[in-house]
This record gives C-alpha cells, sequence and structure tokens, in this order.
C-alpha cells in the first residue's frame, strides 16, 4: 500500500520521547518513523504526478499536538493512542484536499472525515491502550514540530520502502 506522509522534526529531547513511546507501543515504528498520515492510498503511474505536483507547491508547516489521547481506529478495529492536531491543522487538511482534488476526488472518504494526528501505539483492546496512556511520562517540552519533509512511501507486513521524498520550501 502506498502513503503520503508529512514527516515532524522535532526538538531532540521530544523526538526522544515520541520514539520512546512508539517503539513500546506501535508495532510500525521499526518501519516508518513518527508521521502524520495525508492519505492512505497514494495514487499510482501517472497520476503520481499530480501526488508530486502538490508536494511542490506546499511550503513547510509549523505543527502543534495536543496531549495524547485514545482513539477507537475504525479501519483495522482496535485502539490508538494520539497526539491530536491542534495547531497547523487547517494547512494539513488544506493539502490533503489538494491530493484528493480531481481527478482524485473518487478516494475521498466519505464516512470518516480526515483527521491529522501522530501514533504513538496501536491496541487491540480498549482497556490495554488505556494502561500505557497512564503510564505515559509527560513529554519533556511543548508538542511542537516543523514539517519540511513529505514522503510517498510503500508499507509492506516487513518493509518500508520510500517512493518519493520531497523536502518543502
Amino acid at each position: 500500500m502506498l502513503y503520503v506522509v508529512a514527516i515532524p522534526q522535532f526538538a531532540p529531547p521530544l523526538r526522544a520521547w515520541v520514539d520512546a513511546a512508539r517503539k513500546a507501543h506501535d508495532p510500525q515504528s521499526p518501519h516508518i518513523g513518527p508521521h502524520v498520515t495525508l492519505l492512505f492510498k497514494a495514487p499510482k503511474g501517472a497520476e503520481a504526478r499530480i501526488c508530486e505536483r502538490v508536494m511542490e507547491e506546499q511550503a513547510p508547516l509549523a505543527l502543534g499536538f495536543g496531549p495524547p489521547r485514545i482513539n477507537r481506529d475504525w479501519y483495522d478495529g482496535g485502539f490508538y493512542i494520539w497526539l491530536p492536531l491542534i495547531k497547523g491543522e487547517d494547512k494539513l487538511r488544506a493539502v490533503h484536499e489538494r491530493l484528493l482534488a480531481p481527478p482524485l476526488d473518487w478516494m475521498k472518504d466519505k464516512k470518516r472525515p480526515f483527521q491529522p494526528h501522530l501514533t504513538l501505539g496501536r491496541f487491540e483492546l480498549e482497556h490495554s491502550a488505556e494502561d500505557a496512556h497512564k503510564r505515559l511520562p509527560p513529554p519533556p517540552g511543548p508538542l511542537e514540530a516543523a514539517v519540511k519533509l513529505l514522503e510517498v512511501v510503500a508499507v509492506g507486513e516487513d518493509k518500508l520502502t520510500t517512493r518519493l521524498r520531497h523536502a518543502l520550501g
């Protein structure tokens, strides 16, 4: 499967906190670093040029995340611990909408609104997510990051391959 992701750059102490939480609780952490997914299935072939054009037009973004919270995974079942986006959400939402502009508007998920976030953990059971959430140490500072890189990545069971990487700005 192909995804378009924004790669946040955190200050070193915050990056260490995010990495430690993800290493403990997110089975995808060995395959992909911290990211905000903008598109769950990136277009293939000629349509990928549209993705690339959208990426080239994007300026760097300043993001701020809210405190960790538990959310239900409406796609695969189970539960997540998320850092919800509270600053820069409108700008990431605009990138998401541009990615899904015609001729790709058929890819829009009309049942589930786009919820930009950074995943810290995935759990099958709600009580497991609640226990992990209670044990998370507080972050070492404001949950802020800069996005200066967008990527199209192919995610397999045991492998991640970057198909397209674009520095912003």
